[in-house]
């Protein structure tokens, strides 16, 4: 199978934390997050209530290969589930090493989204899911 060396994967999962996770320890791992995946050259969005979880990462599908089997094994998520698995063209967040908002706040997440014209499956896929991933 031959594959674009441009090529990008995209991974978007749904999970549920185990435990609750406070925004003060949500804070703290994204900012580890952020500077992981830049070294690794992967960029996302992760959106989360403290119970539910919707993450979305894009880049070198060997780098996001290892990144998911990482995250398939974390013990602090139940219930996680792949929601799309896809290559696209190009990165739909070239600049967000990791982009992470309260559930709460994603109708400005998705409107930036769609004024960037960003369209992917995964992106199409999470908005589709948000209502019944982070349902009240």
């Amino acid at each position: 199978m031959f594959i674009n060396p441009g090529t990008i994967r995209s991974w978007l999962y749904t999970s549920e934390f185990k435990n609750f996770a406070s925004q003060q320890s949500i804070v703290a791992d994204i900012e580890r997050f952020k500077a992981h995946n830049k070294i690794l050259g992967l960029s996302g969005f992760l959106i989360t209530n403290g119970t539910a979880v919707m993450q979305l990462l894009e880049g070198p599908e060997e780098i996001l290969e290892a990144v998911k089997s990482k995250i398939l094994h974390d013990k602090r998520h139940i219930n996680l589930k792949t929601e799309a698995w896809e290559l696209e063209t190009s990165r739909a967040y070239p600049d967000w090493s990791m982009r992470a908002i309260d559930a709460a706040d994603y109708e400005a997440l998705f409107s930036e989204i769609q004024s960037a014209k960003i369209a992917t499956i995964a992106t199409d896929i999470a908005r589709l899911l948000f209502d019944v991933t982070f349902d009240p």
